[in-house]
């Protein structure tokens, strides 16, 4: 039985796996910290290239602090992210997507175009990115298929 490796990166190990493919990793003019407005790109078509943002729809949503900032007419597939990085992604490597970039961050989300592997450049299990749980459950849930058919009782038990 052929065992199929499906991997998500975030953040500095995001960059490090991508240059290991083959990308570029350079300096940002500057430190990026803080709050920034991602742009989901669908891309559509076979396979598993847009799994990782499947679950978050087409509605608008972000955290309400932020609400203020977001004008009307921006994209329905605007979010919110926590960045904190001083370098970035400045080429991607080959067979990768864009799955997501920032004002700043051209490539601040990958996948690749036929295995389930991810890259993100933001942070999402801080609060700051209101959704970020949603992005990694559906990683853990609809990418890797696992279930969450465990109960803290039966962890208990097989400890016993």
């Amino acid at each position: 039985m052929a065992v199929q490796v499906v991997d998500a990166k975030i953040d500095e190990t995001f960059q490090e796996i991508a240059w290991n493919l083959g990308g570029q990793v350079t300096k940002c003019d500057h430190r990026e910290y803080g709050s920034a407005k991602i742009k989901i790109n669908k891309v559509g078509g076979k396979g598993s290239v847009d799994a990782l943002f499947k679950s978050l729809g087409d509605e608008m949503q972000v955290h309400p602090d932020f609400l203020p900032r977001v004008r009307r007419e921006t994209s329905l597939s605007l979010r919110q992210v926590w960045m904190s990085h001083g370098d970035q992604l400045s080429e991607p490597p080959k067979d990768f997507n864009i799955i997501g970039y920032t004002q700043s961050a051209p490539y601040a989300a990958l996948a690749h175009s036929s295995k389930p592997l991810y890259g993100i450049q933001f942070h999402p299990e801080v609060t700051h990115s209101p959704q970020g749980k949603e992005v990694i459950g559906s990683f853990i849930l609809n990418i890797c298929q696992c279930r969450p058919h465990w109960t803290m009782v039966l962890f208990f038990c097989s400890l016993i």
